[in-house]
């Protein structure tokens, strides 16, 4: 997973209207580029997940010159004004871990096993998250038959007002928007979804290398026996 990484930046507050927020950008199996914000608990914690991740992410290849210290909404980068989502970014990235850090060893291993720790501490949280978006997208999907059925039924009403001589025609600013709804409620899950998936991913490697670990130490410690009864 580090490997596809090619950027860890912060993001700028009136981006989200929310502090300390910072992003990590991947690059996907097909070559596009994908975007995570994250956002800790108060500048420290940002400070120390920047410089966890690129130290990790020191000898990655192909890393992005620049990026985009903003979001794309409402057809737009909130920083640069850009349309197009996949324009070039606007602010040089930091390849380099923040100013200070370097004064902690650098660890890959350690700094991975850092921000696997940290993950697992809000894999519960997301998956209730994941569960309450499913419930609400049963509520959604819900009120989106009933808008239908009404749809229907106010048609029918139409229809029969006209055959009648009546011109009653509903007024469409009563009709929710159920389709943005949904398109919103279909992003959340997927976000939702490809963390957990990640999540689970994560755990299935640090099984393997706990089990190698095992192995190997258990290797380390029959050698050491068969030693000790050669100079016996």
């Amino acid at each position: 997973m580090t490997h596809r990484i090619c950027a860890v930046e912060r993001v700028d507050e009136n981006a989200f209207q929310r502090t300390n927020v910072f992003q990590v950008i991947i690059r996907d199996g097909d070559g596009s580029l994908s975007t995570t914000y994250l956002q800790a608990k108060d500048v420290n914690e940002m400070h120390q997940w920047l410089s966890a991740i690129r130290k990790t992410c020191v000898t990655n290849s192909r890393m992005l010159g620049t990026f985009h210290p903003g979001t794309h909404r409402a057809s737009k980068w909130t920083c640069c004004l850009e349309t197009d989502k996949t324009a070039r970014g606007c602010s040089k990235t930091h390849s380099a871990v923040t100013l200070g850090d370097w004064r902690d060893p650098l660890d890959p291993d350690a700094e991975a096993q850092t921000i696997y720790s940290q993950i697992l501490l809000g894999r519960d949280i997301l998956r209730s998250k994941y569960l309450e978006l499913a419930d609400a997208g049963s509520t959604a999907e819900s009120s989106h038959e009933q808008a239908n059925n009404s749809e229907a039924e106010s048609n029918n009403s139409v229809g029969n007002s006209s055959e009648s001589g009546h011109n009653s025609v509903p007024d469409p600013k009563q009709k929710p928007d159920i389709r943005r709804s949904r398109s919103f409620y279909d992003a959340k899950m997927a976000a939702a979804a490809r963390l957990l998936d990640v999540i689970a991913d994560l755990e299935r490697v640090h099984e393997a290398f706990n089990k190698r670990e095992r192995e190997r130490a258990k290797g380390l410690e029959r050698g050491r026996s068969l030693s000790l009864e050669s100079t016996e």
